[in-house]
């Protein structure tokens, strides 16, 4: 029940691409003296790394979780972080909260590529890291089949609820003469308008 630091050299269930980077991006942010927060003080400014990895094209996106986005020039080590190599956008999240929420109310995209492309069963599309995404390809790749043998070849209308970054739709929406995404985080919109107009 501690939220106390651990040192690890490796951790298990991580994604093989992100436990390679994740060093290089430790390394770099004790280089410039970023002290992890602890939440009995209240002090120190890195509060999470956050870690995306898009499976099917091996790109990898980081959100530094911070305590205050105006404590530090972190457009200074983004793009030092881009340097690194495998690595595609990073992103900044505040969280100024004193309970155990990971996520802040506030983004911003400081370098690289502001969206991950990513591919399952041949379907293109595109994820922002800040909205949500099934963390498994497969388990995925089979929602997708099994999603699609319950859906007619022909329909008049599909709606798409939840969209995310619209994978469903890109992979079934041509089935239908009218679409409907229906979805809530901002980010995810914008991932899904990408993932649709390359449709």
């Amino acid at each position: 029940r501690s939220h106390a630091l651990a040192a690890i050299q490796h951790c298990p269930v991580q994604h093989p691409l992100a436990e390679e980077i994740r060093p290089q991006i430790i390394e770099l942010l004790n280089s410039h003296n970023i002290a992890p927060y602890d939440e009995s003080t209240g002090t120190g400014e890195l509060r999470t790394i956050l870690m995306r990895v898009a499976e099917g094209t091996g790109e990898v996106g980081v959100v530094l979780i911070v305590r205050s986005i105006d404590a530090f020039d972190w457009a200074v080590l983004a793009s030092e972080l881009t340097g690194i190599s495998g690595l595609t956008g990073v992103w900044l999240n505040e969280n100024e909260s004193t309970g155990n929420a990971v996520l802040g109310k506030r983004t911003v995209h400081l370098s690289g590529s502001r969206r991950l492309n990513d591919q399952i069963a041949g379907i293109k599309f595109q994820r922002n890291p800040m909205a949500f995404f099934q963390t498994n390809h497969r388990s995925t790749e089979k929602l997708l089949e099994i999603v699609g043998n319950m859906l007619p070849e022909k329909m008049t209308t599909l709606f798409d609820l939840f969209a995310g970054g619209g994978l469903f739709s890109a992979a079934l929406g041509h089935r239908s003469s009218k679409l409907h995404l229906v979805e809530s985080h901002p980010d995810a919109v914008a991932a899904a308008r990408a993932t649709l107009r390359d449709v």
